[in-house]
């Protein structure tokens, strides 16, 4: 049975969301359970806290060290998992303000010598005309603009773009937050992005609210996306090759377009900079986020300037 603590954090998430957080946080209650429930971890954080610096144990460290290990040798759970599962514990900790950091928990890294494929947007045209399925290809076209990771494009649903969609406002925006962080954030899509979603969702009869715009999960889209760099690329990848052409590589290169193209001084190009990192839904340093509070409206149109030409093609 489930804290009722831990139900009332999960209930706030959205779905996709609370399921990698629910089995994070009953894989940690397994690994924790010679030493009590989750909840009692979190008692003895705030206990520690509370200690002066000679005093502290570092409970979070030495915990989330020993909760890693037994992730991958008991459990042989791949790093992504890791990761993820470690997050749902650390994102938990900082609903209840307990905050700590997995700085030197030897945390695995996500994708380590991972070659991405660079693209030109001539080439992601190339590749997403090879798609022969519109969810798919609305999917990753969406990415590509908006620069969203595949998790949290995942977790859209109908509510988060309803009012601009139906409504027929571009760019338009995506106003939500980042799966893996909770950091709140938005992005759009052009044209291009817009006309591709309309392609798949007016295929879809009574939408709701609730509804996912993409009704799929991260394997379907790896495999998805694995055929269609092979056929892209001309070539068969080994069975333990990782593709180059994933997600992650078109989130990457869409907003590395919009970096290079960057104009103007040096302290314009680091305020552009700084743009893209929030579009992408990035840590930004709190003396910077200051200097960028903007409206939506005034977002929508940095987005028009600065990444828009660079990520559109010329027909839309």
């Amino acid at each position: 049975m489930i804290d009722p603590k831990v139900q009332e954090f999960l209930n706030k998430k959205k779905p996709g969301t609370r399921v990698i957080y629910k089995a994070g946080l009953e894989a940690f209650q397994e690994f924790y359970l010679p030493l009590g429930s989750v909840p009692d971890f979190l008692d003895s954080l705030e206990a520690d806290r509370d200690k002066g610096w000679r005093e502290t144990k570092h409970v979070a460290t030495a915990i989330i060290t020993d909760y890693i290990v037994w992730l991958k040798n008991e459990k042989k759970f791949k790093r992504k998992t890791i990761r993820s599962y470690v997050g749902a514990v650390q994102q938990f900790a900082k609903y209840n303000n307990l905050m700590f950091s997995t700085r030197d928990t030897k945390l695995p890294v996500s994708n380590p010598d991972l070659k991405k494929y660079s693209w030109t947007l001539d080439d992601a045209v190339k590749f997403f005309n090879l798609f022969d399925s519109q969810m798919y290809r609305s999917f990753g076209v969406l990415i590509f603009q908006s620069f969203f990771d595949c998790s949290t494009s995942l977790a859209l649903q109908y509510r988060d773009i309803q009012k601009e969609f139906e409504a027929g406002i571009v760019p338009m925006c995506l106003d939500t937050e980042r799966f893996k962080t909770d950091i709140p954030f938005c992005s759009f899509i052009g044209k291009w992005g817009v006309a591709e979603l309309h392609k798949w969702l007016d295929s879809q009869p009574d939408l709701k609210p609730d509804d996912p715009l993409f009704p799929i999960n991260k394997q379907s889209v790896a495999d998805y996306f694995r055929k269609k760099a092979q056929l892209f690329l001309g070539r068969k990848f080994e069975d333990d090759e990782r593709s180059p052409c994933g997600t992650h590589s078109l989130r990457a290169s869409g907003s590395t377009l919009a970096r290079n193209d960057a104009v103007g001084d040096s302290e314009q190009v680091r305020a552009v900079d700084r743009y893209l990192d929030f579009f992408m839904g990035k840590v930004i340093a709190e003396d910077k986020r200051v200097y960028m509070s903007k409206s939506r409206e005034g977002w929508r149109e940095t987005w028009s300037k600065h990444v828009e030409p660079f990520v559109t093609p010329k027909q839309f």
